[in-house]
């Protein structure tokens, strides 16, 4: 009776859905050159069965919450429908996006914990720091200090240049995607990527959970944060830095101290803070020629340019879902050996334009407006900072992307809610 006290039925399915989540969020094995689409269609099998599971255990269906609940689905399903009529390229893809989206929004209205820290978040966080500690662990042992040497590979499709790639890895947990110089040094190390696909989605996923923790939980972990925001450091990305950045006036700014002279020194060290930071990523975006292609400022804000170009060219409904190669002819000629797009906002509006584009963009408004409303600050920062790390990663959609963006549409679940951020 014990055991069944502490590991629920659904705390099984959502451990199961939270991996699933990671493993969504651009893992090399989805971009393997021989196994990719069986990998894909068993993780799209297996969240389903995790999504369904989750929402039958919940059992509680709650009346008024339910019924809007139901209503966001059906519009949701008619709305993509009709985006299906005319742009049908990838219509597989996009209509397993429309599955996955549509339980994830009957998951979220049929949830037990109403409207407290969603405990999917939590068991993302749980495993996102399990890989946190095992990646770099692996990371310092094997590709710092090269302990023991690589046992493993794997050839993946994720380039630049359209060609496949082979990585070494270890233990066929971890590979050594890419390298990078140190920030402000010309000494080249291995990037810890973990299992993803490069350095900058290792950070997004260690970020994203990094936010859950500083931001929504109200008992906060601090060895939790700290492995999480070791393994951010790891993975040598800027976007990932000015993340830290973040966290750490986010603390700052809400931390209470009841000695005087720590609440000087904490008001002092606000402005302080910011300008370090400031100054941090001024000169981590200048220092490309200190870094690696895949660090590039220059081939970021090319990103933007390309993208606004492609967009432009059809911007209702853009040309088709993750047709990003309609974006290539766009880009600049002086990046012809690194074409990978890395701009979830362009590639958005590239792919499906304003019709699609609007689907992200109310959750963003709503969000902000009920922050107001609230005089919820948590909400504010938490919604600023995932969409600045949204932006400059290319995390258009996955699975938890979509999901933050649910959530954030439906902090408050009527007027009469309270916050429920730390």
């Amino acid at each position: 009776m014990k055991w069944k006290k502490i590991i629920h039925v659904t705390d099984i399915f959502e451990y199961l859905l939270a991996i699933c989540l990671v493993l969504n969020s651009r893992s090399i094995w989805q971009h393997s050159y021989l196994t990719a689409s069986r990998n894909r269609n068993i993780l799209f099998l297996v969240t389903t069965i995790s999504l369904l599971a989750c929402i039958w255990k919940n059992g509680v269906i709650k009346t008024k919450r339910f019924s809007k609940g139901f209503f966001i689905l059906i519009f949701f399903i008619l709305y993509a429908g009709i985006y299906t009529i005319f742009r049908r390229f990838n219509l597989s893809g996009f209509v397993k996006l429309i599955i996955i989206v549509s339980l994830m929004i009957f998951y979220y209205h049929t949830r037990v914990d109403d409207y407290r820290y969603p405990s999917l978040c939590e068991k993302f966080t749980n495993v996102m720091s399990v890989v946190a500690l095992i990646s770099l662990i692996i990371w310092a042992t094997g590709s710092l200090f090269h302990l023991y040497p690589t046992n493993c590979s794997i050839i993946h499709t994720w380039s630049g240049d359209g060609k496949t790639r082979t990585a070494n890895g270890y233990f066929n947990i971890q590979y050594i995607v890419q390298t990078a110089s140190l920030p402000f040094t010309n000494i080249v190390i291995d990037r810890n990527t973990s299992f993803f696909t490069e350095g900058a989605t290792a950070s997004y996923n260690f970020a994203i959970a990094l936010l859950f923790e500083t931001m929504l939980n109200k008992n906060k972990r601090k060895s939790i944060m700290f492995f999480l925001s070791a393994a951010i450091v790891s993975t040598l990305s800027y976007t990932g830095y000015i993340i830290l950045g973040f966290c750490a006036l986010y603390l700052l700014l809400t931390s209470k101290f009841r000695d005087k002279a720590i609440k000087i020194l904490k008001y002092i060290s606000i402005p302080i803070a910011f300008l370090v930071i400031s100054f941090l990523i001024y000169k981590l975006l200048l220092a490309k020629k200190n870094l690696s292609s895949s660090l590039s400022f220059a081939i970021r804000m090319d990103d933007f340019l390309a993208g606004f170009k492609c967009w432009r060219s059809n911007p209702i409904f853009g040309y088709g879902y993750m047709n990003d190669n309609k974006i290539k002819p766009f880009m600049s000629p002086f990046r012809a050996y690194n074409q990978g797009f890395s701009n979830s906002l362009m590639s958005i509006l590239a792919n499906g334009g304003v019709y699609i584009f609007i689907l992200y963009l109310y959750p963003v408004i709503k969000a902000i407006v009920n922050s107001v409303k609230y005089k919820d600050i948590n909400l504010l920062y938490f919604t600023i900072t995932f969409l600045v790390m949204f932006i400059f990663t290319t995390e258009s959609y996955q699975w938890i992307s979509i999901l933050i963006f649910i959530y954030i549409a439906n902090v408050y679940g009527n007027d009469s809610a309270k916050k429920i951020m730390a």
